[in-house]
Protein backbone atom coordinates (compact mmCIF):
# COMPACT_ATOMS: atom_id res chain seq x y z
CA UNK A 1 0.00 0.00 0.00
CA UNK A 2 2.82 2.57 0.73
CA UNK A 3 4.32 1.88 -2.20
CA UNK A 4 1.06 2.71 -4.19
CA UNK A 5 0.99 5.54 -2.11
CA UNK A 6 3.94 6.94 -3.21
CA UNK A 7 3.98 6.01 -6.64
CA UNK A 8 1.27 8.52 -6.54
CA UNK A 9 3.13 11.22 -5.18
CA UNK A 10 5.87 10.29 -8.00
CA UNK A 11 3.27 10.68 -10.64
CA UNK A 12 1.90 14.00 -9.29
CA UNK A 13 3.64 15.38 -6.32
CA UNK A 14 1.19 19.02 -6.74
CA UNK A 15 -2.04 16.80 -5.08
CA UNK A 16 -1.76 17.16 -1.37
CA UNK A 17 -3.84 13.79 -0.84
CA UNK A 18 -1.60 11.75 -2.40
CA UNK A 19 0.76 12.85 0.49
CA UNK A 20 -2.54 12.24 3.41
CA UNK A 21 -2.62 8.90 1.81
CA UNK A 22 1.05 7.93 2.92
CA UNK A 23 1.26 9.78 6.02
CA UNK A 24 -2.00 8.28 7.67
CA UNK A 25 -0.30 4.60 6.39
CA UNK A 26 2.79 5.61 8.04
CA UNK A 27 1.24 6.70 11.28
CA UNK A 28 -1.32 3.71 11.68
CA UNK A 29 2.45 1.90 11.29
CA UNK A 30 3.19 3.77 14.06
CA UNK A 31 6.24 5.10 11.92
CA UNK A 32 6.09 8.42 13.13
CA UNK A 33 8.94 10.48 11.72
CA UNK A 34 7.70 8.79 8.29
CA UNK A 35 4.39 10.34 8.63
CA UNK A 36 5.72 13.56 10.30
CA UNK A 37 7.97 13.49 6.95
CA UNK A 38 4.76 13.28 4.90
CA UNK A 39 2.93 15.31 6.36
CA UNK A 40 4.81 18.36 6.68
CA UNK A 41 5.77 17.38 2.74
CA UNK A 42 1.71 17.75 2.50
CA UNK A 43 1.79 20.88 4.03
CA UNK A 44 4.42 22.31 1.31
CA UNK A 45 2.60 21.63 -1.33
CA UNK A 46 -0.89 23.11 -0.14
CA UNK A 47 -0.61 25.11 3.42
CA UNK A 48 -4.10 25.53 3.52
CA UNK A 49 -5.76 22.18 3.53
CA UNK A 50 -6.61 22.34 7.42
CA UNK A 51 -6.86 18.65 7.86
CA UNK A 52 -3.15 17.79 7.19
CA UNK A 53 -2.36 20.16 10.08
CA UNK A 54 -5.15 18.41 11.88
CA UNK A 55 -3.38 15.16 11.41
CA UNK A 56 -0.27 16.87 12.22
CA UNK A 57 -1.44 18.06 15.34
CA UNK A 58 -2.60 14.66 16.32
CA UNK A 59 0.49 12.78 15.97
CA UNK A 60 2.58 15.57 17.83
CA UNK A 61 0.25 14.78 20.36
CA UNK A 62 0.36 11.21 20.40
CA UNK A 63 4.24 12.01 20.61
CA UNK A 64 4.14 14.05 23.31
CA UNK A 65 5.37 16.99 21.60
CA UNK A 66 2.65 19.34 23.05
CA UNK A 67 3.92 22.72 21.92
CA UNK A 68 4.19 21.16 17.95
CA UNK A 69 0.76 19.90 18.94
CA UNK A 70 -0.62 23.43 20.37
CA UNK A 71 1.21 25.09 17.13
CA UNK A 72 -0.65 22.30 14.63
CA UNK A 73 -3.64 22.82 16.70
CA UNK A 74 -4.14 26.80 15.86
CA UNK A 75 -3.06 26.47 12.78
CA UNK A 76 -6.80 24.22 12.27
CA UNK A 77 -8.36 26.68 13.74
CA UNK A 78 -7.11 29.43 11.54
CA UNK A 79 -8.19 27.59 8.16
CA UNK A 80 -11.24 25.69 9.58
CA UNK A 81 -12.79 27.88 12.55
CA UNK A 82 -15.93 25.81 12.13
CA UNK A 83 -14.44 22.45 12.56
CA UNK A 84 -16.58 20.42 14.86
CA UNK A 85 -14.22 19.81 18.06
CA UNK A 86 -11.07 22.57 17.00
CA UNK A 87 -11.15 24.44 20.37
CA UNK A 88 -11.50 21.05 22.25
CA UNK A 89 -8.91 19.41 21.23
CA UNK A 90 -6.52 22.46 21.47
CA UNK A 91 -8.12 22.44 25.33
CA UNK A 92 -7.18 19.08 26.04
CA UNK A 93 -3.51 20.36 24.43
CA UNK A 94 -3.87 23.33 27.30
CA UNK A 95 -4.26 20.25 29.67
CA UNK A 96 -1.11 18.55 29.03
CA UNK A 97 0.46 21.72 28.85
CA UNK A 98 -0.83 22.20 32.72
CA UNK A 99 -2.20 25.53 31.35
CA UNK A 100 -5.38 25.70 32.93
CA UNK A 101 -7.19 29.04 32.30
CA UNK A 102 -6.30 28.32 28.69
CA UNK A 103 -7.65 24.68 28.59
CA UNK A 104 -10.87 26.09 30.16
CA UNK A 105 -11.07 29.27 27.95
CA UNK A 106 -10.78 26.71 24.88
CA UNK A 107 -13.71 24.50 26.21
CA UNK A 108 -15.80 27.52 26.71
CA UNK A 109 -15.19 28.49 23.26
CA UNK A 110 -16.20 24.98 22.01
CA UNK A 111 -19.41 24.59 24.35
CA UNK A 112 -20.48 28.53 22.30
CA UNK A 113 -20.14 26.73 19.29
CA UNK A 114 -22.29 23.63 20.87
CA UNK A 115 -20.01 21.35 20.21
CA UNK A 116 -19.03 20.38 23.28
CA UNK A 117 -21.15 17.08 24.47
CA UNK A 118 -21.24 15.66 27.61
CA UNK A 119 -20.09 12.32 26.47
CA UNK A 120 -17.01 13.80 25.31
CA UNK A 121 -15.85 15.56 28.27
CA UNK A 122 -16.60 12.90 30.48
CA UNK A 123 -14.86 9.87 29.01
CA UNK A 124 -12.12 11.98 27.83
CA UNK A 125 -9.06 11.15 29.00
CA UNK A 126 -6.76 14.00 27.29
CA UNK A 127 -8.19 15.98 30.00
CA UNK A 128 -6.72 14.31 32.27
CA UNK A 129 -4.59 16.80 33.97
CA UNK A 130 -7.62 19.26 34.74
CA UNK A 131 -9.75 15.83 36.13
CA UNK A 132 -6.75 15.28 38.45
CA UNK A 133 -7.92 18.25 40.27
CA UNK A 134 -10.73 17.05 41.64
CA UNK A 135 -12.07 20.46 42.72
CA UNK A 136 -11.07 22.40 39.33
CA UNK A 137 -12.73 19.24 37.53
CA UNK A 138 -16.15 19.90 39.21
CA UNK A 139 -16.07 23.29 38.88
CA UNK A 140 -15.98 22.86 34.89
CA UNK A 141 -18.59 20.36 34.93
CA UNK A 142 -20.62 22.40 36.63
CA UNK A 143 -20.22 25.07 34.88
CA UNK A 144 -20.67 23.33 31.60
CA UNK A 145 -23.39 20.74 32.47
CA UNK A 146 -25.23 21.73 35.58
CA UNK A 147 -27.33 18.87 35.40
CA UNK A 148 -25.21 16.20 35.15
CA UNK A 149 -22.30 16.72 37.60
CA UNK A 150 -20.74 13.76 39.18
CA UNK A 151 -18.11 13.42 41.75
CA UNK A 152 -14.88 12.62 40.93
Amino acid sequence: MIVTCNKSIFLDSSIVSNYNASESLYFKMTDYQNSELYYLKGIAVDSSYWYTHENLSNLYRCTGRYIEAEQSRRQVIRLHPEGAGAYYFLASICSMLQRVDEADFNLEAERQREHLPYELIDGQSQLGFLKSHTGLWNTILEKYFPNKIKNY
